[in-house]
């Protein structure tokens, strides 16, 4: 699982990725209005969009390359982007099969095709379960936590009706989540590259 180990590059990354990112948020809504962008159908929830499909197909395209643990792990980062990506998925376009992906129904059935694959990747992989659980123990999924808080925090922002604060910090656990998942797949792509490559895609 050496894609999935993030060190202070990673988080310097990470670090500076975020701060372009709310420079950019905050200077737009400065020109244009912050409410504006806080829309439903604005353009925070368009970034948010672009980023989680970023993220998905990134762990897609990481799941047969990596094995073992590694792939327990991006098969679940996979099936969580795609889930969070349909939670924000709306389109003012008038269309039964758009109107029903943007539905709970959808996202229930979707929840249970995603569940169902996950867990055949832990089945699949069962003799690296317990690498997987120390890793997890290991704190290795740190990133994911950092997202996770962000989500927490914009929760509460939420509650609090702060719907630009909402959803700024939303596109960052989101920004994070697209951030993994080009590491990790680049970090793939370079040892195959690599004399070694076939040693180091774990």
């Amino acid at each position: 699982m050496r894609e999935l180990r993030f060190d202070r590059s990673f988080i310097v990354t990470m670090a500076i990725g975020i701060a372009v990112i709310d420079l950019l948020v905050v200077g737009y809504g400065l020109a244009f209005g912050f409410r504006r962008m806080a829309r439903e159908d604005g353009l925070l929830e368009l970034a948010q969009l672009v980023a989680l499909a970023v993220s998905a197909i990134g762990f897609i395209a990481l799941i047969p390359r990596v094995r073992h643990g590694g792939r327990i792990v991006a098969s679940g980062a996979a099936a969580l982007s795609i889930l969070f990506f349909f939670r924000e998925f709306e389109t003012p376009i008038d269309n039964p099969v758009l109107d029903y992906m943007s539905n709970d129904p959808f996202l229930y059935l979707l929840s249970v095709v995603l569940g169902a694959f996950v867990i055949w990747q832990i089945a699949a992989n069962w003799a690296h379960v317990p690498a997987f659980l120390g890793w997890l123990v290991r704190l290795g999924w740190w990133p994911w936590l950092a997202a996770g808080v962000m989500l927490i925090i914009g929760s509460a922002f939420e509650a609090m009706h702060m719907m630009f604060l909402e959803e700024l910090f939303e596109l960052n656990a989101d920004a994070v989540f697209a951030i993994i998942a080009v590491t990790a797949l680049g970090r793939t792509l370079g040892s195959a590259r690599s004399p070694v490559g076939a040693h180091l895609v774990r």
